[in-house]
């Protein structure tokens, strides 16, 4: 099959979250053994926008009940092309957080990160995947999960993984050559990944505790996906709007303390309030690459 009008400004803009967000990670540890303390590992950040919160687009996404996958969820009324980025994104951020859990050894809390993509996003994703004519990866996906599940060695879950990163990037590259790589299509898709985020964040506290770990750590990954995806095109980003790419640095960098380390710490850094007002804050400087 060949590939669409789209394919190479596309490719940039996967290659870009790629380069960024995945080059740091270490090969995943042989077995399930658990970790008994967080590793000092620091965090970074979120991401951008294109409409305002309280105002989403008209079009509506594709498909969906809620939460990560569905269109009631963070990206509701978002375009098709928007809706469809986005939870490749989204899966991107499960994908990362689960390696870092791998990596320090707690494959227990790994496990869920593995099952969410196929439990919360794949479903609603499936269609767009087809409407696209991209490659679809679900059997790819549970393979993957399984092999976690089962404490494959490294070897063989970094394989999987990498079969999944490989199909996550050959359906990036079926969006149209005139999104993929637009500077208010990048902001619009990570401020959407990052509302999700804080969506978590705001699960996951509880009188000041880190009360929920899955959903603390799907925040993370999130935030480590969108983040990505703006620092893998910071140049573009810099060169359409300095102040709004300052802005939006300096937010992501204040973000990235909510989210201190892959396991849980015991009580929250950053109120809720506080996280959702860093992402609005870099929503509203995004703004400026519409």
């Amino acid at each position: 099959m060949g590939n669409p009008p789209g394919h190479r400004t596309a490719t940039k803009l996967w290659l870009g979250v790629g380069a960024y967000a995945l080059v740091a990670g270490s090969a995943v540890p042989a077995g399930p053994a658990e970790a008994q303390t967080p590793p000092a590992a620091s965090q970074q950040a979120p991401a951008a926008m294109h409409a305002p919160a309280s105002q989403p687009a008209a079009q509506g996404g594709e498909g969906g009940e809620g939460g990560e996958g569905g269109s009631a969820g963070a990206f509701g009324g978002a375009p098709p092309n928007v809706a469809y980025a986005v939870r490749l994104t989204l899966i991107r951020g499960h994908l990362a957080i689960g390696r870092e859990l791998l990596e320090a050894g707690a494959a227990s809390e790994a496990l869920p990160h593995f099952l969410h993509p196929t439990e919360e996003i794949y479903p609603d994703l499936a269609a767009g995947l087809r409407e696209r004519r991209a490659p679809e990866f679900g059997k790819e996906l549970e393979a993957l999960a399984k092999a976690v599940r089962e404490g494959a060695d490294r070897r063989q879950i970094a394989q999987r993984r990498d079969v999944v990163e490989h199909a996550l990037g050959a359906a990036m590259r079926r969006l149209p050559a005139d999104t993929g790589d637009s500077a208010g299509f990048i902001s619009q898709v990570a401020v959407l990944v990052l509302r999700q985020a804080a969506a978590e964040y705001e699960e996951a506290v509880e009188d000041g505790r880190i009360a929920s770990a899955v959903e603390y750590q799907d925040g993370r990954g999130f935030l480590k996906a969108a983040e990505g995806l703006l620092r893998g095109h910071d140049s573009a980003l810099r060169a359409k709007d300095f102040r709004a790419w300052r802005e939006v640095d300096d937010a992501l960098t204040r973000l990235a303390l909510a989210w201190p380390t892959p396991r849980a710490p015991e009580r929250a850094i950053l109120s809720p309030g506080e996280v959702s007002g860093l992402v609005s804050r870099i929503e509203l400087a995004a703004g400026d690459w519409r």
